[in-house]
């Protein structure tokens, strides 16, 4: 019972390891196709990279890594919908340290400090 439980463990995170992998790469596959090839602007590519991939990383989660053949506790909606607000808060967490990181390193900027630049 316990080696099926453990060889049970390693297909899960085999299975989950895979998924991240794929989502990461289609998620800079969409944001350098679009900034690179088609010219769109980075801030653009990567809320639609996001979007791509967390749609993504939602439905191949949810149909490989944890499929049931017994059913969902929840349906596909309300599933989706926490899905949603997590990655939603997840996306606007990530957006106020980018901010904050480049505030931050506008005011330690080297000329704001009096420093000499290079040249």
């Amino acid at each position: 019972m316990r080696a099926h439980l453990a060889l049970l463990l390693r297909v899960k995170l085999a299975k989950f390891a895979l998924t991240g992998t794929l989502v990461a790469a289609v998620y800079f596959a969409v944001t350098a196709a679009l900034t690179l090839l088609v010219g769109a602007p980075t801030q653009v590519a990567v809320v639609v990279g996001y979007v791509v991939s967390v749609t993504l990383h939602f439905m191949v989660n949810r149909r490989f890594v944890f499929a049931s053949s017994t059913g969902y506790a929840h349906h596909l909606t309300a599933q989706g919908s926490r899905y949603l607000v997590v990655a939603l808060s997840s996306y606007a967490c990530t957006a106020l340290g980018d901010s904050c990181r480049v505030c931050r390193a506008d005011l330690l900027h080297p000329s704001r400090l009096g420093l000499p630049l290079g040249g």
